[in-house]
């Protein structure tokens, strides 16, 4: 029979048909697929795929990153619910991006984070239309008051809609030369 397993003072190794397929070194460090793991986990194949299942209803099937200083979690079920895809601050507590059922990219809570920063810009933003409101907050910083606009492209000029009393606008636009 050439299923056993192999313990000495180096190692713990699964060796089912007589191939290491799990080998545990005395450093500590998990090998699956390999017998010489790099890191604490160390998981090697022509299909390196890993798959954590919450069978629970409801449950999150979660998988964890700590530091000294922060702690994040990503997965599904974490904070929110529904089977949506977030990565959760388990430090704060807070779900900070979620991709629901649909596919669309949300952040964990309205009008909380930005999408890049004055020194960490994204470099184009490509989009069909581009919908801005600011309703449901406490209005802008120039007059208070809160919109819900849409900017269109035509061919030749660029259009703006304003969702809240159905008025439509067309930019004046100058060529330069």
């Amino acid at each position: 029979n050439d299923n056993y397993i192999v313990v000495n003072s180096n190692e713990f190794s699964f060796r089912p048909g007589g191939t290491t397929v799990m080998n545990i070194e005395s450093s500590g460090k998990v090998g699956i697929g390999t017998q010489n793991p790099d890191q604490l986990l160390h998981v090697e194949g022509t299909e390196a795929l890993s798959l954590l299942e919450s069978t629970g209803a409801g449950q999150n099937a979660e998988y964890q990153a700590k530091s000294t200083t922060r702690h994040w979690g990503w997965g599904t079920n974490i904070g929110a619910s529904g089977g949506v895809y977030e990565i959760f601050d388990r430090t704060a507590g807070s779900t900070r991006f979620i991709v629901d059922t649909s596919g669309n990219v949300l952040p964990g809570a309205d009008n909380s984070y930005d999408l890049g920063s004055s020194s960490a810009r994204w470099a184009n933003v490509h989009s069909a239309d581009l919908h801005l409101s600011n309703e449901d907050t406490k209005g802008n910083e120039v007059d208070g008051t809160t919109g819900n606009w849409t900017i269109q492209e035509g061919e030749d000029d660029l259009y703006l809609l304003n969702r809240k009393n159905g008025k439509k606008y067309k930019f004046k636009l100058e060529e330069i030369k």
